[in-house]
């Protein structure tokens, strides 16, 4: 699968799995360079996620995050509904 172009960022938008957990389901909303979701699902569910969203020398989508004190780097591939998000701590999270 190929690297989501940048032009193609806002195909981040909409609901994710994010694990094989109870509540895994959260929803991203991309908005200039900043990538958030909804729900509250991280450092003990009082935190949304909130990530940079960056453009590549290539022209693609790179995310960066912060999962607690870990600086984290998302490679989200494909296109429309098809898209998975491959991060660098070997986290996938996938479009549903």
């Amino acid at each position: 699968m190929a690297i989501l172009p940048f032009n193609s960022r806002s195909d981040l938008n909409g609901k994710w799995s994010i694990g094989g957990f109870q509540d895994n389901v959260i929803t991203l909303q991309v908005s200039g360079d900043k990538l958030k979701s909804k729900e509250k699902r991280f450092a003990g569910e009082t935190e949304v996620f909130e990530g940079d969203v960056k453009k590549t020398d290539k022209g693609e989508v790179e995310i960066q995050a912060m999962f607690g004190t870990f600086l984290v780097n998302g490679n989200p591939e494909g296109s429309g509904k098809n898209i998975t998000i491959n991060f660098s701590n070997g986290m996938k999270w996938t479009k549903q």
